[in-house]
């Protein structure tokens, strides 16, 4: 809670009332006719570049509705003072924030999450609570923030995030999770198939989980090109068949080298390079 310094009168007699209805009528004289549970008396509530804490109790008969806090005493029965010297007749405060609850309730610690791994281009969710009493701010190593108790990420490298979390009570707690960002975008190539007509591994399949574009040389054992193709057509054995050309076009068994030109979901180019067996 906090003054604030254009209106410079600062004073001691900030109370609480709960009551089943509203007390709010047009006549504002009439919060003058109610005694607030509880009335802070001790100290001057000063304006300042800070927050200052004013708690105090009671016990609720139940059915409690609504809070009204302020002044509840006439002007001239009122501990005033007027530190800054300021010529002024009016104040002002600011609440923050405002939190009821049952004495001896126990708020939840800050629970950032597990750490864990994902693969480039993928989101995931931080956080275990999303309490709408509590306060979340999580503060990211690449520089982003979040105010939801349970964010959704999407980092694109290894990222730690940093929770400071304030219960209902408004006690703050602090946690960490850190989300591991590998690259997923990867083909993977068998080194073996067999093309012989069985409808089982008849044709190089590559692994592409993230459906890239990607285009595929296959060279025979003296470096000649023997077929071409994309992610579109699978190479099931056969020889390249030229414009004029005829006969057999099944390659032998033996070694064949392949080699992929393709780009990753960020775009960064992707090459491979291997060996695999063809076996009749």
């Amino acid at each position: 809670m906090g003054g604030n310094p254009i209106t410079p009168l600062i004073v001691q007699e900030i109370g609480a009332f709960f009551s089943r209805d509203t007390i709010i009528t047009n006549n504002s004289d009439t919060f003058y006719l109610v005694t607030p549970q509880f009335e802070n008396q001790t100290v001057f509530i000063p304006y300042s570049d800070s927050w200052q804490c004013i708690q105090g109790n009671f016990v609720a008969e139940g059915g409690e509705r609504f809070l009204i806090i302020g002044t509840f005493r006439p002007f001239n029965s009122l501990t005033i003072s007027n530190p800054s010297g300021l010529p002024g007749r009016w104040s002002y405060y600011l609440f923050d924030d405002i939190s009821v609850y049952e004495c001896n309730t126990a708020g939840e610690k800050a629970n950032a999450g597990d750490d864990r791994e994902i693969c480039y281009g993928e989101s995931t969710r931080i956080g275990s609570t999303d309490h709408p009493e509590y306060l979340y701010h999580w503060t990211a190593t690449d520089g982003a923030q979040y105010e939801s108790g349970t964010p959704v990420v999407k980092p694109e490298v290894s990222t730690t995030y940093y929770l400071r979390q304030k219960d209902f009570k408004f006690d703050e707690t602090i946690d960490s999770v850190t989300i591991y960002v590998r690259r997923c975008d990867t083909l993977m190539v068998p080194n073996v198939f067999t093309p012989n007509g069985d409808q089982f591994n008849d044709c190089l399949v590559i692994s592409n989980p993230y459906s890239l574009t990607y285009t595929i040389d296959i060279f025979n054992r003296w470096g000649n090109r023997v077929f071409t193709t994309d992610q579109n057509k699978m190479w099931c054995g056969e020889l390249q068949t030229l414009p004029g050309q005829s006969g057999c076009n099944h390659a032998p068994d033996g070694v064949y080298y392949y080699y992929i030109k393709s780009a990753g979901l960020d775009g960064r180019p992707l090459q491979y390079k291997g060996v695999v067996h063809l076996i009749r």
